[in-house]
């Protein structure tokens, strides 16, 4: 095993996104590494804004082609994966993950973090009513990458939850004629893992820096478990606010959102309309929210989960009500995620 010192430049994926950018900013905070960032247009303003960062530069490459890859992994010690599942076809982001781990290899990198997710398809049986695509995609590149060896490249699975910050976009509350808020959605007595974005970051960080625990595993970072009834009493307690939880049908929830996002678009954007792999927000978060709503909680696994992750990132949110009194969230619209956004890695 390689000394942790000897890892100084690690290229990171997604860059431009919400998860990369936590990525960048732990690891450039270190003052331990030179962080590239690979996109295809290092105009956009997401891309310039990564250049604040220290040790940060930009490379205008595609990681769509294997000439991108090879010029993406020239000299690079460690990368960090996450591909956008919203701009990719299925079997794009399936084929192409595989064509980075093995450029990569062939490139000398030491250290391959890929940022997966538990099979989560697989442990339903492959019911398609279970079937997020980008869940399925991360959960079915996860067990591939479990079953590589660590011989010639070392690899590490990150995993983590739903971004917390999505209570200010897609999961944000609505307001009642008596100005109660309301926490409405198709989750039944069901739980979901919430994750400030933050964390992301820190878990990348602690396995660059910790090989010896990291390699060859899935490191899960520690996410807020939390059904909707919790959330409201959260919020409340974090905002002295009225709120309520209200349950929802898929049909209910995705008339709501329409002025957010137009649930029967296509995905991912632009793919053609006799596309067979492609699918629907509808048909995609309608699994997504059935993930969640027969979510199964292990208190003691979430107890460890917990407890690494206040060592890995000391002084992290204790909670999600005190998350919220951190970040002054008060239920309204507050963009941070790429799924909107035009710009693209």
């Amino acid at each position: 095993m390689w000394d942790p010192k000897e890892i100084k430049n690690v290229v990171v994926f997604g860059g431009t996104g919400a998860q990369g950018k936590s990525v960048v900013k732990q690891l450039t905070a270190t003052g331990l590494y030179n962080i590239t960032v690979p996109t295809r247009n290092p105009s956009t303003p997401a891309a310039l804004d990564l250049l604040t960062y220290n040790n940060t530069r930009l490379l205008q490459a595609s990681y769509t082609t294997a000439s991108g890859l090879h010029a993406i992994f020239a000299n690079q010690d460690a990368a960090f994966i996450s591909f956008n599942s919203f701009a990719l076809r299925e079997p794009d982001e399936l084929y192409w993950t595989i064509r980075a781990y093995e450029i990569a290899a062939a490139s000398g990198v030491k250290h391959f973090v890929y940022s997966g997710a538990p099979n989560r398809l697989a442990a339903h049986g492959y019911d398609e009513k279970f079937r997020n695509a980008h869940n399925a995609v991360a959960g079915h590149l996860t067990s591939w990458l479990e079953a590589q060896p660590t011989t010639q490249m070392a690899w590490t699975v990150v995993t983590g939850g739903v971004y917390i910050e999505m209570l200010g976009s897609l999961l944000k509350p609505v307001q009642a004629g008596d100005g109660t808020l309301v926490f409405a959605a198709p989750i039944g007595e069901g739980s979901v893992p919430l994750m400030p974005l933050e964390d992301y970051g820190a878990l990348v960080k602690w396995v660059l820096g910790h090989p010896e625990e990291s390699v060859g595993k899935r490191i899960a970072g520690a996410p807020f478990v939390t059904s909707w009834p919790e959330l409201v009493e959260a919020f409340k307690e974090a905002t002295g606010l009225e709120a309520v939880f209200r349950d929802l049908t898929k049909e209910e929830w995705f008339e709501g959102i329409k002025g957010y996002v137009d649930p029967d678009e296509r995905m991912p954007k632009g793919v053609a309309e006799d596309d067979e792999t492609a699918t629907t927000f509808k048909k995609s978060f309608g699994a997504w929210w059935d993930l969640w709503k027969f979510n199964e909680r292990d208190v003691e696994v979430e107890r460890r989960q917990r407890d690494f992750m206040e060592a890995v990132n000391p002084g992290r949110p204790k909670s999600v009500a005190d998350w919220m009194k951190r970040t002054g969230y008060d239920g309204g619209l507050k963009e941070a995620l790429k799924m909107r956004k035009d710009e693209e890695a």
